[in-house]
């Protein structure tokens, strides 16, 4: 083999143990990212509890009588909807916050082994 190629094999190299590293590095900030969300969604778990208490609140204190229910109902109607949304939202982000951790761990792993590889493979052609 030439030095030529030696060279262009080891700088190959390089760029592949870079790369691995920066997989390495997306991975572990997927997983920060995903665990940001989780806290996010928690918070807004508790909002919605709250807010789905008070809301319920209203409606059984007003659900002795008839007209006062309807007008409660009125009321809480728009609010129930907002928590509706954000039930839903919850839904969606915990699901990709699921997915920000199957991701992370597969380019950790992807990201390793480049790393590995390239730094064996490296070595044994020097």
């Amino acid at each position: 083999m030439d030095k030529g190629m030696i060279k262009k094999a080891f700088n190959s190299m390089r760029l592949y143990k870079i790369i691995g590293i920066l997989l390495i590095v997306g991975g572990i900030a997927s997983f920060l990212f995903a665990n940001y969300i989780r806290s996010q969604v928690d918070q807004g778990k508790h909002k919605v509890r709250k807010a789905q208490s008070a809301v319920n609140s209203a409606n059984q204190a007003a659900s002795a009588d008839p007209t006062l229910y309807l007008f409660s109902r009125t009321a809480t109607g728009p609010i129930q909807k907002k928590i509706n949304e954000g039930k839903k939202d919850i839904v969606y982000f915990q699901s990709l916050a699921k997915t920000l951790d199957i991701v992370g761990f597969i380019t950790i792993i992807a990201g390793g082994g480049l790393t590995i590889w390239a730094f064996y493979s490296g070595r044994r052609k020097n």
